[in-house]
């Protein structure tokens, strides 16, 4: 059969079209179509769902959240979310899913700070728990997540393992900005994230040395008391616990214990200068506790007397009742007086003075801070002798200035002088004062 003259150029047009079809491009793809990510979805429950109060508007943020865990839009899903709060600006379940949208976003350090400043905490609420958990974990804030894991882990495995795989991290924040708090002087958050720490990791030592260092920072013996003896419970060879819990018990809980913890540290390290002084100062504690009620009572007092202070010396000094008298002086006013023994032999060892003329203590006159550093000084020449720092200066007033000065017992002439009334509380630290010049046991 004879072929048509169109065949053959048919046959390369169609065989041309063919190639081109073959090596044309494809058609370019369309915007990618946004997805949430795996981990993220254990977060994103139903606003609606096992949250008692997501309120009115809950099954529309179902509606909405739903389709923000298939499509990951979260562009869309904050602008329905701001359209749910200007209807209801209290709604629960407008709020859990604005927080969902603003993680998916990655924006969830907003999304902390937007349910840190709400008026509604409610560990009842699933939904809510879970997002500020995950909202709070991803701005860093591990501590404030743990809390909100731990009001969800009874009710989701998710929030459970979230909270075991924080613990260490949370803690490990929880005591930096314990110390950061502290250094700032902010008290009250201070104590704030201490309570926090006990709180959840009641055993733990950045718990407890917060603890104590709070109690410390207020002036709270009690308080930190509880935390060192606490601690020893897993330190009990700590030395530096140790010496804190001797000087605690002391002040304010089992004084022989205390006493007992400072004597074996300084038995144990007998160079430690710094021990031996607070050996002494232990021992100086011990006495005032064991010294008769009149005497452990003169440290609360907001003002006492000349005879309080002899009393004071002769029961807190032991050399005093076996040192011999320099002196045979009668005072007429302390026969009746209840420490008249102890004024007596204050008196006669030169400690302090009569009046020559009238042969009278005044053991009820209010004692002067001037008179007390005088009567300390003649202590530290009697008891220490020329070796000490009193010296052998002469014993006016311009030589007793100077030796209350070099013993550190006034910071001047002036304060050496004063006339000011002095606290039981003053006259017991500077009697203690006066005894670690001597170096007295």
């Amino acid at each position: 059969m004879g072929s048509s003259p169109h065949f053959r150029p048919g046959l390369a047009a169609i065989a041309s079209a063919a190639l081109l079809a073959g090596c044309a491009k494809p058609p370019a793809p369309g915007p990618p179509v946004p997805r949430v990510a795996e981990q993220l979805l254990p977060f994103l429950a139903d606003p609606a769902e096992d949250c008692p109060a997501a309120g009115d508007l809950a099954a529309e943020a179902s509606s909405i959240s739903r389709r923000l865990r298939l499509s990951g839009d979260s562009t869309w899903a904050l602008a329905r979310a701001a359209e749910l709060r200007e209807r209801d600006p209290a709604s629960l379940a407008a709020r859990v899913l604005r927080a969902q949208a603003l993680v998916v976003a990655g924006r969830a350090s907003e999304a902390f700070a937007g349910l840190q400043g709400s008026d509604f905490w409610l560990p009842e609420c699933l939904p809510l728990s879970l997002i500020y958990g995950r909202a709070a974990e991803e701005a860093g804030e591990l501590l404030e997540a743990y809390l909100r894991y731990g009001a969800a882990s009874a009710l989701s495995e998710t929030a459970s393992a979230r909270m075991t795989a924080l613990s260490a991290a949370a803690i490990g924040q929880g005591r930096r900005r314990f110390l950061d708090e502290l250094a700032k002087g902010h008290v009250e958050r201070t104590a704030m994230t201490a309570e926090t720490l006990l709180r959840l990791w009641p055993q733990s030592e950045a718990a407890l040395r917060s603890v104590m260092e709070l109690g410390e920072a207020l002036g709270d013996a009690n308080r930190e008391l509880a935390a060192v003896r606490a601690l020893q419970v897993a330190a009990p060879d700590d030395p530096a616990l140790k010496r804190r819990r001797g000087r605690l018990e002391i002040e304010c809980g089992d004084a022989r214990t205390g006493l007992r913890l400072i004597e074996d540290l300084a038995a144990q390290n007998p160079r430690d200068a710094g021990l031996a002084a607070e050996l002494a100062r232990a021992r100086f504690e011990w006495r005032l506790l064991n010294a008769p009620e009149p005497v452990r009572r003169l440290r609360h007092k907001p003002g006492i007397t000349r005879g309080e202070l002899a009393m004071l010396i002769y029961w807190m000094v032991p050399q005093t009742r076996t040192a011999r008298p320099v002196d045979g002086r009668i005072a007429s006013d302390v026969l009746e007086h209840h420490g008249r023994e102890e004024i007596v032999r204050i008196v006669n060892l030169g400690v302090m003075s009569v009046d020559e003329t009238l042969h009278r203590f005044a053991p009820d006159a209010p004692l002067r801070r001037g008179e007390a550093v005088a009567a300390l000084v003649r202590l530290l020449r009697i008891v220490a002798g020329p070796a000490s720092c009193a010296g052998d200066r002469e014993s006016g007033r311009e030589g007793i200035c100077a030796a209350a000065q070099e013993c550190a017992l006034a910071a001047d002439a002036a304060d050496c002088q004063s006339g000011a009334a002095l606290s039981g509380r003053d006259a017991v630290d500077l009697l203690a004062a006066t005894l670690d010049r001597i170096g007295s046991d």
